[in-house]
């Protein structure tokens, strides 16, 4: 009996667990939790604003020159090595910022950690998944992101309270050794390239729905489609995609950064600030299941476009807070809209171009998305110092959501002109 029930259980959903535990020490450099340090670092150290954030848009950057060679990396190895060694690295940068006694030390530091957590682990554990599964692509990515939420809102609350104990230093030490733990391990034992290589088939479906072998006389009722990245460079889908993306990724840091510090000069107390960072990190896990669910059945351009202007809506509730329920008003509207945004940006690239490739077109897109998540937080700050107030920056984020929202809906699914290849939207 338990023999059977081994042979039946798929191991696609093996590596979602291990990819959700990798997704959740990635968030230890995200937002939620960077913008926890900022008010202390500043005080202690005598750093602005504009400075520390310029901490995460250095990591931003020198993520960019990994990128495509993470992608091919993914496309012919797979994610264990990549994912382990990773972490590890990951980890120890985390752990050396308990250390920092300078502004370089810290920027070299949490460049380097930033560098891993979004150019290896978040890449790595999206692009497994998406080799996994397709029919359930949407509800694995939206699990996926889950773990993301989870990190996301319980590490600023390790962090709240390990500061108030032992300080900044110690706070960044205690991240890091959770990092280690959670994803070296597992990463290594149990990650897989394809369900190909383990005898197996997407969503743990029999050969003859998704035969091996690309020139099987079976049909397949799922059509995947098949685009090489330089038959993808010449689609308008993958540049209006990868520019409503890139504006996204220039606008969510751009206030997640800040989140902290906005509130605190709005007069709202430093623990209900702390609690509201938790509850919009939460708030992004139960939107990615929502908008993951969605994408099975809705196109996922449309989807995109909605909680791209579902951002913006939240922005205009966030320039209007002055009070707790204000605040939580704009975490809850804010992390549903990018719960979503995360989950199905993720989707779509394997739904228009197919896995063949993914790992190539994301290293190739990317970069370009990585710059821009580089602009926002050093914008926001900069805002902040010399206009001594977030609005200019966060009036521009506002605007910036709608026009991402149109170029979605204009990224239509590429077709090929070969009748036998083409993708059925």
């Amino acid at each position: 009996m338990c023999t059977e029930v081994f042979h039946r259980f798929y191991y696609g959903w093996v590596i979602v667990g291990v990819t959700s535990m990798a997704l959740f020490a990635a968030t230890a450099t995200a937002p939620p939790v960077f913008t926890l340090f900022i008010a202390p670092m500043g005080q202690e150290m005598g750093w602005s604003r504009t400075l520390i954030s310029g901490a995460v848009s250095l990591g931003t950057l020198v993520t960019v020159p990994m990128l495509p060679l993470v992608g091919r990396w993914l496309d012919r190895y797979g994610a264990r090595r990549v994912v382990a060694i990773g972490g590890l690295i990951l980890g120890a940068s985390l752990i050396s910022l308990g250390w920092v006694q300078g502004v370089w030390g810290f920027y070299i530091a949490f460049g380097i950690g930033r560098m891993l957590a979004q150019g290896v682990l978040r890449i790595s554990s999206t692009t497994a998944v998406s080799n996994w599964f397709i029919r359930k692509r949407g509800r694995t990515q939206a699990i996926l992101n889950v773990g993301r939420s989870v990190g996301a809102t319980t590490l600023p609350l390790i962090a709240y309270f390990t500061m108030r104990t032992m300080g900044w230093r110690a706070a960044w030490m205690v991240i890091g050794v959770i990092v280690i733990l959670i994803v070296v391990l597992p990463a290594a034992l149990f990650l897989r390239r394809r369900p190909e290589d383990m005898g197996l088939r997407p969503d743990g479906l029999p050969p003859e729905v998704y035969p091996a072998d690309a020139d099987s006389p079976v049909p397949s009722p799922v059509a995947e489609p098949e685009w090489a990245v330089k038959e993808a460079l010449r689609t308008p889908a993958l540049w209006l995609i990868t520019g409503a993306i890139a504006i996204r990724g220039v606008a969510a840091p751009g206030v997640t950064i800040h989140l902290m510090p906005f509130l605190l000069d709005r007069g709202i107390d430093a623990a209900v600030s702390a609690l509201a960072v938790s509850v919009g990190a939460a708030c992004i896990g139960v939107g990615g299941m929502i908008w993951g669910l969605l994408a099975e059945r809705v196109r996922v351009g449309y989807l995109l476009a909605t909680t791209m202007v579902s951002s913006g809506v939240a922005i205009v509730i966030l320039l209007l807070t002055h009070s707790a329920p204000m605040a939580f008003a704009y975490v809850i509207v804010s992390g549903l809209a990018l719960g979503g945004s995360f989950t199905l940006e993720v989707i779509i690239w394997a739904d228009y171009f197919g896995r063949k490739s993914l790992g190539a077109i994301q290293g190739f897109t990317m970069p370009f998305i990585y710059i821009a998540m580089a602009i926002g937080p050093m914008a926001a700050g900069l805002s902040y110092d010399i206009a001594g107030s977030y609005r200019i920056a966060f009036y521009a984020f506002l605007i910036g959501y709608f026009v991402a929202a149109a170029m979605m809906v204009a990224a239509r699914p590429p077709q090929k002109t070969s009748p036998s290849r083409s993708h059925s939207s």
